[in-house]
């Protein structure tokens, strides 16, 4: 394998791990609601949790379902997935494309494949859990404030070099957030807690999507990524990766699992990039057995 098809090859799982989670954005800006695949898809990638036989129960992790949905909306903009060689991907047009880009990026709550398991693994290891948390988190349900929450401010709770602790203990007792604005001198300025609104939050989550996708996308956020550069995966990745900084600095990542708001969604999104491409790489370079990896991956043996 030459090493510019390999570093393609580490930018398309780079990529489909960075946007694991764009379904939080588009879940908040209720971006889906009424689309009529957003049901099979939750079949798809959606954890279905019900205490008994009779009971109906519910899919949790809801965002999963429209992290597909938005890759979709996104795909005329992006490097070519529909090509003969989307290594280590299947071809979106390939008979079976379980292993899709797409696929990967949206299965991370219910992982079936190699590639899947990759992004699963990474998401979790980025959110500083232990093997023995893992089920909890995937069987987790949202904050209810989960849209109108927003990113704390961590310098507030630093209580100087000298401190043992962190000087705030509760969530409540932050009296400062970053706004929901797209990433600009004004938008890195704390302010006073404030509750918004569900019609306000719903409004600033749809307005950092415009600035993601933009109601006429040729003309704002990934469409004014130079169409000439879609060849040049590396290249287009840098590109992206500014966009995202711009869209998801403020966006808080932890919405489950009794976490408090404190990263935002780009070093979230970030950091399971890095950790998926160095999972992946680590079996694919050693020639690993995939379906041994997916083995191990499930019940943990080789979490350490």
């Amino acid at each position: 394998m030459t090493d510019k098809r390999l570093m393609e090859a580490s930018c398309r799982v780079a990529f489909a791990a960075f946007l694991h989670d764009l379904g939080k954005l588009a879940q908040r800006a209720r971006l889906f609601d009424n689309d009529p695949k957003r049901e099979a898809n939750q079949q798809l990638y959606c954890p279905h949790r019900r205490a008994n036989d009779r009971d109906p129960g519910y899919f949790s992790h809801l965002h999963a379902a429209d992290t597909a949905l938005a890759l979709d909306m996104l795909e005329r903009h992006l490097p070519e997935l529909l090509g003969a060689d989307p290594f280590p991907f299947a071809a979106m047009a390939a008979p079976d494309v379980t292993d899709s880009l797409v696929n990967a990026a949206a299965a991370h709550h219910k992982p079936k494949t190699f590639l899947q398991w990759v992004v699963a693994a990474a998401d979790r290891i980025a959110s500083g859990f232990e093997r023995e948390t893992w089920e909890d988190y995937n069987a987790a349900k949202d904050r209810e404030d989960f849209r109108t929450a927003r990113l704390l401010v961590r310098f507030e709770e630093y209580g100087g070099p000298e401190a043992e602790a962190p000087r705030i203990a509760s969530e409540r007792d932050f009296q400062f957030r970053y706004p929901l604005k797209p990433l600009s001198p004004v938008a890195l300025m704390p302010e006073p807690r404030r509750a918004p609104s569900e019609a306000e939050a719903v409004a600033a989550y749809r307005a950092l999507w415009d600035q993601l996708a933009g109601r006429e996308a040729e003309k704002s956020g990934v469409g004014l990524i130079p169409k000439s550069h879609r060849t040049q995966w590396p290249l287009w990745l840098d590109h992206f990766d500014t966009l995202w900084l711009t869209v998801a600095h403020a966006i808080p990542s932890a919405t489950a699992f009794g976490t408090r708001p404190d990263v935002s969604l780009y070093d979230h999104s970030k950091a399971v990039a890095a950790l998926a491409t160095a999972l992946w790489r680590f079996h694919h370079d050693r020639g690993d057995d995939e379906a041994m990896v997916v083995a191990a991956q499930r019940d943990r043996s080789d979490w350490s």
